[in-house]
């Protein structure tokens, strides 16, 4: 909670629009209690209520964020949390459910090819036979004792030379290869899917209902177009070892930056305003300290 008060703080503290900060005002304790208590708690409702931490974390960040000394308001509630999170979770659920009747019945089948396919292949006959190895001193009496000898009708002649092990197929170590990074991909994608559904609309549910002062606020980003956004910069961080990494950042912001609008009936008054407040509390800190702050 301490660290993710003070990175809030330091993100808040070092972005500004015409010359006016942002700030955040968290507290330690009740950081602590959304961070650690709640979440431990909705571990208890197997996670059913974990919409409603999520809700609480996002309301008390947006509503102890301001804009110069003009604090910002969320009027959300938490029941569209828990909309947005249940239909992802739903989505999930059904997704595995429609696998599993469409591949349920080959699962089995496959899983006895990949294990002939890489574990060793017995001779059930050679196994369950009896080996008659010449002695080489048959007076010996551990040879002498207790041989019993085969029925010459049922005996099968015993081949000299048995293959205990049959060679790996590289067609089918290949497609087993594919196979398993086939389901890491489809791991990855429906990974993307569900956390950019619960950011999409999470994001857009925010937005929609936060207002500073008389300020609104609009956002509309598009969920199919962010899914296409993460799932290649997904790929293409892969490829280049992690150093498309910046590039992805920037890319991903600058479209749901292009997808947000403020409505205001006169920003420039309200801008005006704010930088002479903050400008009347510098000097009245200034003079307090007696410090002097010119060059």
């Amino acid at each position: 909670p301490w660290l993710i008060l003070k990175a809030t703080q330091f993100n808040m503290r070092n972005s500004s629009y015409r010359q006016i900060r942002f700030d955040f005002k968290g507290d330690v304790g009740e950081m602590f209690g959304l961070y650690v208590v709640l979440p431990v708690a909705a571990v208890f409702t197997l996670w059913l209520a974990y919409p409603y931490v999520a809700y609480k974390q996002k309301s008390y960040l947006a509503n102890r964020t301001s804009f110069g000394q003009s604090p910002f308001s969320f009027s959300g509630n938490s029941k569209a949390f828990f909309l947005i999170y249940y239909k992802a979770f739903g989505g999930l659920i059904l997704f595995f459910v429609l696998l599993g009747f469409l591949f349920g019945s080959h699962t089995q089948e496959f899983m006895e090819g990949f294990k002939k396919g890489f574990s060793e292949k017995w001779d059930e006959k050679t196994t369950q036979q009896i080996h008659y190895i010449e002695p080489m001193n048959p007076s010996h009496p551990i040879y002498t004792t207790d041989i019993r000898e085969a029925d010459a009708q049922s005996a099968e002649p015993i081949p000299e030379e048995t293959e205990k092990e049959t060679p790996k197929d590289p067609k089918f170590i290949a497609l087993a290869v594919l196979a398993v990074v086939a389901v890491y991909g489809v791991m990855i994608f429906i990974y993307l899917a569900i956390t950019t559904y619960i950011n999409t609309h999470v994001t857009n549910y925010l937005f929609n209902n936060l207002k500073l002062t008389y300020i609104r606020f609009s956002s509309q980003i598009g969920y199919a177009r962010l899914v296409w956004i993460y799932f290649t910069n997904t790929i293409l961080i892969i490829l280049t070892l992690g150093v498309f990494i910046p590039w992805a950042k920037v890319r991903a912001v600058k479209y749901k930056l292009s997808c947000m609008s403020v409505y205001a009936i006169d920003l420039e008054n309200h801008i005006a305003a704010e930088s002479e407040q903050v400008r009347a509390v510098g000097e009245e800190l200034s003079d307090f300290l007696d410090v002097d702050v010119g060059l």
